[in-house]
């Protein structure tokens, strides 16, 4: 929540972000939000509108200096439960 309100996005696309930002791609940050890749790519056109933003690295970029800022890698959402596969 605490991204999500840095971010200006909601939870849900905060999850999102976190996830890229951890190093998964779009399809596999669909796969572990359980979405369709529709799904990432129209919360990426919220979240990019919403920001300001044009490409996805941006996003990362600004998620990563908003954990840095914050102290560290949780601060993004990441959970043990999630990692590359």
């Amino acid at each position: 929540v605490a991204l999500a309100k840095l971010l200006g996005v909601t939870a849900a696309e905060a999850r999102l972000a976190a996830l890229l930002a951890s190093g998964l791609s779009a399809a596999e940050a669909a796969d572990a939000l359980g979405v369709r890749i529709a799904a990432v790519r129209a919360q990426l056109r919220a979240i990019f509108a919403k920001m300001g933003i044009t490409r996805q690295p941006e996003l990362v970029r600004r998620v990563l200096a908003y954990s840095a800022a914050a102290g560290g890698g949780d601060a993004i959402g990441r959970s043990s439960t999630i990692s590359r596969p």
